[in-house]
Parts: C-alpha cells; sequence; structure tokens
C-alpha cells in the first residue's frame, strides 16, 4: 500500500491522520481473528467432549472456554496487534512520495539489510507455521492410536468409583472398613451388576 499512502500524503493528508487509520485497521483485524479464534476454540472443545469417553457415568464430560482465558487471549491480541503494528506503520510513514508515485519502489525497497530481514522474517514465519502444523498432525495421530490400544483387561461396560472415605482412613478406622464392605456387598447385590472388585488405585488413575 505504499502507492496508496504515498498519493494521500501528496494530496496533503497529515501522517498522524494516515497511523491512526493504519492503527485502527489492525485492530480490526485483530478483533475479528481473535473472535474466529474463540468461535474455532468452542466447537472444538464441544467436538472433544462427544470425541472423549466419559471419566464418570453420572457427571459426562463437559467442556467450555474459560472466560479468564478468553479476558487474556483479547488483551494479548490487542497488545499483539500494536506492538507488531508499529515496525509497518513506522515504515509506511517514511515512505518516499516521489518513488513511489513514479513507480520505482516495490515491496522489498529499501536499504539492503532491511530487505534482508524481511526476507528472513517471512521466511521464519512460514517455517514455523508448517512446523506447528505438523506437530499438530502428529499429535492427532498419535491419540487417535492411543485410544485403539488394547490394555490387556476389559474396559467396556466397566465404571469407577471412588468413595469420599480414603483407604488410609478405611484401613485405620474399624467403623470405615465395615462400611466399605458393607458398600461392596449392596453395590454387588444391585441389578445389572456382574462383579465388584476393590483396588487401591485404578489403571491410569493417579501415579504408581
Amino acid at each position: 500500500r505504499q502507492k496508496e499512502i504515498a498519493l494521500r500524503l501528496a494530496l496533503g493528508a497529515g501522517r498522524g491522520r494516515i497511523a491512526q487509520q493504519l492503527l485502527a485497521e489492525v485492530f480490526v483485524i485483530a478483533a475479528i481473528t481473535a473472535f474466529i479464534g474463540a468461535v474455532v476454540s468452542a466447537a472444538a472443545l464441544r467436538a472433544l467432549a462427544i470425541w472423549l469417553p466419559p471419566i464418570d457415568a453420572l457427571a459426562p464430560a463437559t467442556l467450555a472456554p474459560e472466560p479468564r482465558l478468553l479476558l487474556y487471549s483479547s488483551v494479548f491480541a490487542a497488545v499483539v496487534a500494536f506492538v507488531f503494528g508499529l515496525a509497518p506503520l513506522r515504515q509506511t510513514l517514511q515512505v518516499d512520495c516521489l518513488s513511489n508515485l513514479k513507480g520505482d519502489a516495490s515491496m522489498w525497497a529499501g536499504p539492503v539489510p532491511a530487505a534482508r530481514l524481511r526476507r528472513a522474517l517471512v521466511a521464519t514465519q512460514v517455517a514455523v507455521s508448517v512446523i506447528l502444523l505438523v506437530a499438530a498432525a502428529l499429535l492427532g495421530r498419535a491419540v487417535s492410536r492411543s485410544l485403539d490400544v488394547d490394555p490387556g483387561y476389559v474396559t467396556k461396560n466397566l465404571f469407577i468409583v471412588q468413595p469420599d472415605a480414603s483407604q488410609r482412613s478405611a484401613k485405620a478406622s474399624p467403623a470405615a472398613g465395615a462400611t466399605s464392605l458393607m458398600v461392596r456387598d449392596q453395590m454387588r447385590a444391585t441389578p445389572g451388576i456382574e462383579s465388584v472388585g476393590a483396588v487401591e488405585i485404578a489403571p491410569y488413575f493417579g501415579a504408581g
């Protein structure tokens, strides 16, 4: 847009006014991308809630965006838009009107070190984006494969119940131990339950 800026400067537009417009455009783009990111994250969380296996039969997995995280992301997007909008803003306001109006200037015009820096920044951005996309694809593939791994025991129609009384208190208190046995017997007598077992640490739950 150097030719556009050069033409407006030649017609008498103030550099401060042009700077305000450019910053406003940067903030509008940042707001649009932040909104799109919030919508995509909410949709992704809903998809994950449907795709993930239920952790608790009585309380299905519910995932929702965190309001504080959305607020932080919005503020961060505004700061990033302002900081990264200063460099092109400074470069645009130092545009050579005569060269741009004659058509001699180009996007990569300027001192050789500055032009090399711009090319290096573009190449770095493309490289980082490709790395992130590959990493995301590998992560999704790993998660998909982990769901098909056979753990070596039956996982279908299996429910894990964690009582309020810990194993330590059940061992220390005879009353708590009797209560645990009573609950276990009542669960065995419940229609539809084939068997009941007790473990100190369930597989994939906790450490050890």
